[in-house]
């Protein structure tokens, strides 16, 4: 207790981060090296990073009913949350989301704000039914988790999440880019559906493996998001899918607009780590920034990577 008062213990999180190896980190280092903006390395000024307006990060996430362990905060009249019981951790309920995002910018054309949310989807079935009982009942909805494979993730992307980009995007990001991670569910550069609907319309970037740093879902809005929709207590499927929407309809762009600076800080530390990820996420103040209205479009480079082949490297 004497070195808690006297500030001499800190708290420390331990995270489990993916394993790499010296692809993994070759790659991460070329990805970071390429999103630096060529037209910074000519000038007299500071390399800064790209600003990102036409790059669309793609990902999934799960989302329960419930956090085991979770804490809450009531008043002195509020009586305890009721407990909420499973036959196994397992059995948890959840729901699989698709989630598109852009990084916020000011759209010119419309004179509006555009807040970077694209939208986030459900990945399911709806389905009615009747309860039976001694007194009639409507019927209900229920929902239905499937399995996410590459017809499914196709068909969501084309139907759901282009026409939404091009919706919502403004027309001054120029052409978009489309980053998802690798996995074996998602599209191919071989698959020729790909190649017509998306490749025809939108560039694809697919991020290094092993590397959920690089997209601002996993780096924090994700996270975020789940914060958000546990303080509503959802009872089922049904309203799990409803509150993580309205959440995602509410969330700040300020806030999303952070998480894209803050993977540019990121990028600067795996230059700096050789594509390695031993390190901490850094933080740069951007709240205080934002109220000084001093916070950068782009962060400025890391003189790390002025000792690599940007012209060769840089797109």
């Amino acid at each position: 207790a004497r070195m808690k008062d006297n500030n001499q213990l800190s708290v420390h999180t331990m995270s489990l981060k993916p394993k790499l190896n010296d692809d993994h980190l070759l790659n991460r280092l070329y990805h970071c090296i390429s999103k630096i903006d060529k037209n910074t390395i000519t000038g007299t000024a500071e390399l800064k990073y790209k600003t990102m307006y036409n790059e669309v990060h793609v990902d999934e996430k799960w989302f329960y009913l419930v956090k085991d362990g979770g804490r809450y905060i009531l008043a002195a009249d509020e009586v305890d949350p009721p407990p909420v019981s499973v036959a196994h951790k397992s059995h948890i309920t959840k729901v699989m989301f698709l989630c598109a995002l852009a990084r916020p910018q000011y759209n010119y054309t419309t004179r509006q704000q555009f807040t970077g949310l694209i939208g986030i989807y459900p990945v399911g079935e709806l389905d009615m039914y009747v309860r039976t009982s001694s007194i009639h009942r409507p019927g209900d909805i229920k929902w239905s988790n499937v399995n996410m494979d590459r017809d499914l993730y196709q068909k969501m992307l084309v139907d759901l999440v282009l026409p939404d980009i091009k919706k919502k995007m403004p027309a001054t990001a120029g052409p978009i880019i489309l980053q998802q991670d690798g996995a074996k569910s998602h599209l191919q550069e071989d698959d020729e559906l790909f190649k017509a609907k998306v490749m025809g319309l939108y560039g694809d970037y697919t991020h290094p493996a092993q590397s959920p740093d690089l997209n601002v879902n996993d780096l924090g809005f994700f996270s975020s998001l789940q914060s958000k929709y546990y303080m509503t207590s959802p009872k089922d499927s049904i309203e799990l899918i409803e509150m993580v929407e309205e959440a995602f309809k509410t969330y700040p762009w300020q806030s999303l607009n952070r998480i894209w600076l803050t993977l540019q800080s990121v990028m600067n530390m795996i230059i700096e780590e050789r594509g390695d990820n031993k390190f901490k996420v850094p933080h740069m103040n951007k709240d205080r920034l934002e109220r000084m209205d001093e916070l950068p479009v782009s962060i400025v480079v890391t003189p790390e990577a002025n000792n690599y082949p940007l012209n060769t490297l840089i797109d």
